[in-house]
Formats: C-alpha cells, structure tokens, sequence
C-alpha cells in the first residue's frame, strides 16, 4: 500500500504544485507637485481673477447708482421746469398784458413774445410730469412716458419759430420805452422784495431747451444700464432715446429756419437798394463778414467767356494794382451777395455753376458765377456770367470762406440733381 500511495505521489506532475502567477494592478499615476514658481503664478491668477470680478461688479452698482440719479432727475426737473414757466407766465406776462393795454401796444407783439406757453405748461402739468412721478414711483421705466406722450412735442415747433422774434421785440421795446424796462425790472422782485427773480430771457429760452435736455438725461441712463437686466426694457429705452433725439434735432432745424427768416427780414430791411425779394424759406445763411471787394471802376464783374470756369492766375494776377473797397459779404445757400460799408447794394450772382479759386500769394479768392445781378445804374453792362474779387485779412481766412463757399456749390449742385431725378420719375 505504502509503495503504491509513493508511485501516486511520484506521477503527480511537479508543475501543477506551482502558485498561480500574482495579479498585476496597475500602480496610480503619481502627480508632480508643482513648483514653488507654479504656485505663486496659480495664486496670483487667483487673485487677479477675483480684482478683476470685484472691479466688474463695483463699476456695475456704480452705473446702476448713476442710473437711478439720472431717473430721478428727470421726475425733479420736470417739476422745476414747470414752476419756472408757471413764474414766466405770472411775474411777466400778466402784467405785460395789463401795461399794453394801459400803453395801447399791438397785442399782436405780446402774442409773439409769449406765442403758446400756456398750451405748453399745460401739457406737462397735466401729462408728463404725473406720469413720471407714477412710473418712477412703481420702479417702471420712464421710457414708456416718452413713447406715450413724446407725439405732443410738435407742439413746441410755433414757440420756437416765434423766439427770435419775441428776443427782437424785447430788445426794441426796451430800447424805445422806458416804462417797459421799469416794468420788466421791478417784476424781478416778488412784493416783499425778498426774492429775485431771473431776467426774462432766462426763462423764455428754458422751452427750446426741455427736449435737448430730455435727450442728454434719456442717453445718461442708456449709459448706465444693462441689456441683461431686462432686454424688453432696455429696448424700449433705446427706442425712446432715438424718438426724443430726433425731436431734437427737428427743433434746432426749427429754430434754425427760424433764425435765418428773420436774418434775411434784417438784411431786406438794411441793404439800401435790392432788387428782388430776399426773404425765402427754403435759403440759408452760410457765411457772412467783413471783406475788401475789387471796386466798380476797376470792372468787378467782367463778360463771361467760355473758360469761366478754367480760372487760372493770370486771371487772379490782372486784379493787382487794382483799387478795393470795404464792405461785406453774405453767402447765402443759393446765392452770393455783397454791399458797400454804408449797406449799398453792389451785386449778386447764383452759385449754381459757380467755382472757387484761391490766389495763393495774396489774400483774396475769385468766385467765378455763372448769372450775376448788378445795382440798376449797372443793369447795361450785365453780362451772363462774371468774377467777384474778395481780398481778406488773411491767408487763413481766406481758406475758410473758401472751402465753406465751395462746399456751398457742391451742396447746391446735389440738391439741383435730385430735383431734376424727382422731376423725371
């Protein structure tokens, strides 16, 4: 038995009585710690990080800060504008209306200093300012109020066109009549005489002001606020911000129009001798000033030629030795006129066609026009066309009433054009 347990044993082979192989278990990979110079960079990214994120947010509570100032602004100086029209209104004008009554003036200039600024105070009593106290009050945007209401700002357009007159009228009535000026200076004190008022020209030009000042406080708190916040109110801001500045822009045109009307009036009234009407309201005003004009005798206009417009300086250098005398000059957008010192009408000519040439060693420039218009006594030698010789303090200006007179021309041209395209459609 044992022999045979031994011969077992024997057989058995030796490789099945081997372990089985160990498990490999891939070891982690050790990470690297990172350097002294690593840290102090990752520290300071961190750092810089958090500045910068601290900064972002202290410029964004400061623009939101400037935001509500600007909101309440406007709902302040709604209520300012109307107490300071509503002072116009009573310590000038009623007792204005009593005094011309008294004095027998033509209601029709008080009419004219004052045009509708009852209509005026009334639309923001009873309109906007409510409506600004209200929305400011609910935390709503202001911008509603103007897309509401910004419709009844044409109503602006007659106070206006009527400013520049009403500061003339003031102007004359004070200079002729010494009870006005007594008048307009004791209305500046209140019946105590504790108070002091603003002159009247301080407060009659306050409404050609109001939407101007409404675009700047609207553009303020479009500056400091976030399309993220609210994008539907944000677009609504913008909106009203494009809405008002171009009512703004539409009243300087306005008063602008307004303002070269009643130029032209002064100048039909002071220029001894013109020939045609020189009131029109589609004219401007460009240029106007003091220059030395080639003298009659010396043929300030000479005939048209073929090469009107190849001016050259043989042209320019023919005027020297030539005498000049002082007046002035006014570029209008359609013509060019020019005047003796004592206001005598001396000639006219169309820019249309017109060119500029300067003479670069001298101080004066040559306008070579196409149609000119001289004084009766000169009606015989009117030719087509013609050369105004202007010689000017200097060099300097010289150039400026150059490149404003040729950006006349051009301008007059592009308008003449389109007419004519209109015209063929």
């Amino acid at each position: 038995m044992g022999a045979s347990l031994c011969k077992r044993v024997d057989d058995i082979d030796d490789t099945t009585l081997k372990p089985p192989p160990p498990v490999l278990v891939p070891k982690a990979p050790v990470e690297d710690k990172p350097s002294h110079k690593e840290l102090c960079t990752l520290t300071i990214q961190a750092g810089v990080r958090t500045y910068v994120t601290r900064k972002a947010l202290e410029k964004r509570l400061r623009k939101r800060v400037k935001r509500k100032h600007a909101e309440l602004e406007v709902v302040t100086c709604e209520g300012t504008y109307i107490d300071n029209l509503k002072t116009l209104r009573d310590q000038y004008k009623v007792p204005m209306v009593a005094h011309f009554k008294k004095k027998r003036w033509p209601e029709d200039d008080l009419n004219k200093i004052f045009s509708n600024l009852e209509a005026i105070i009334t639309m923001h009593e009873v309109h906007f300012h409510p409506e600004f106290k209200r929305a400011h009050a609910d935390g709503k945007s202001l911008a509603t109020v103007f897309t509401t209401y910004g419709k009844f700002f044409g109503i602006y357009d007659l106070y206006l066109k009527n400013y520049n007159a009403a500061c003339d009228l003031l102007q004359k009535y004070r200079t002729k009549h010494k009870s006005f000026r007594a008048l307009l200076e004791e209305q500046r004190h209140d019946e105590g005489g504790a108070r002091r008022f603003q002159a009247i020209e301080s407060y009659l030009i306050m409404p050609c002001q109001r939407i101007s000042r409404y675009e700047l406080l609207l553009a303020e708190i479009l500056r400091n606020s976030f399309e993220s916040d609210n994008p539907q109110r944000y677009a609504e801001l913008v909106k009203a911000h494009a809405m008002v500045k171009e009512r703004a822009t539409r009243n300087e045109a306005v008063q602008r129009d307004a303002e070269d009307g009643l130029r032209q009036s002064e100048l039909s009234q002071l220029i001894k001798g013109l020939p045609f009407n020189l009131v029109d309201q589609n004219r401007r005003i460009i240029l106007e000033g003091k220059a030395e004009i080639l003298n009659e005798s010396a043929a300030t206009v000479t005939s048209a030629s073929s090469d009107l417009h190849s001016l050259t300086s043989g042209f320019l250098t023919s005027t020297k030795g030539r005498k000049y005398i002082k007046g002035s000059v006014y570029v209008f957008s359609d013509l060019i006129l020019w005047t003796s010192h004592k206001n005598a009408y001396l000639g006219s000519g169309s820019l249309s066609g017109a060119t500029v040439c300067e003479e670069k060693e001298d101080d004066f420039l040559c306008v070579a026009l196409k149609e000119v218009q001289l004084p009766k006594r000169r009606r015989k030698k009117i030719n087509k066309g013609g050369f105004l010789w202007l010689r000017l303090a200097s060099k300097r200006e010289r150039g400026s009433w150059a490149e404003k007179i040729d950006k006349t021309i051009t301008a007059l041209a592009e308008t003449e054009k389109n007419r004519k395209l209109r015209n063929i459609r």
